[in-house]
């Protein structure tokens, strides 16, 4: 599967929450790496990055069976290749507590956004 078909799943579980057009949305991701997070042949979400920056994101049905997963084989590689990673939420109470259990420390603030790095995960 192609780019632009990763960026449309992306889109299609943002669109409720986030006033941005499809084509604005996708315009957003130029110079983000775009992978699809698999577990044997089914694709289970994507994983972005640029830099040391990274998002993931799961679908529901996947999200909390196959968290441990994703962490090990997605967030462990690259904070081994790259050192650090960070990343940002939107404030919501749930992301912020998830990724303080992973190991991420608050930075800062941008906007309405709160800014995470990554230095030691906090899982085994």
């Amino acid at each position: 599967m192609d780019r632009q078909h990763w960026i449309d799943k992306l889109y299609e579980q943002i669109k409720a929450e986030v006033p941005i057009t499809r084509a604005a949305y996708g315009n957003s991701l130029h110079g983000w790496d775009i992978e699809p997070i698999m577990l044997g042949d089914e694709a289970i979400g994507v994983y972005i990055r640029r830099g040391h920056e990274t998002h993931m994101s799961l679908s529901k049905k996947n999200a909390l069976r196959h968290a441990r997963h994703v962490i090990r084989v997605y967030l462990t590689a690259n904070l081994e290749r790259l050192g650090y990673l960070v990343t940002r939420t939107d404030g919501n109470a749930a992301d912020d507590r998830f990724l303080k259990r992973l190991g991420y420390y608050e930075t800062g603030k941008e906007g309405s956004w709160t800014l995470y790095r990554l230095d030691k995960l906090n899982i085994k």
